[in-house]
């Protein structure tokens, strides 16, 4: 499985799993930083999901509470 964020100009900003996962229901957490461990805007990023041979592609979007 790969989980990938991306901005919303295509640039990659956090991969968030790159390994085998067990079958049935997983759950990922994302703080919300990107891979240098930056805290990122609020604002609509994409996430990827590869699995297997199948690609899914989504919007998200983060909010940053005051």
């Amino acid at each position: 499985m790969l989980l990938t964020i991306y901005n919303q100009t295509g640039k990659n900003v956090r991969t968030l799993v790159q390994e085998k996962q067990g079958s049935g229901f997983q759950s990922i957490n994302w703080d919300g930083c990107d891979d240098s461990g930056q805290q990122l805007r609020s604002g609509i990023y994409l996430y990827r999901l590869h699995v297997d041979n199948k690609v899914q592609t989504r919007k998200l979007m983060l909010i940053k509470w005051l």
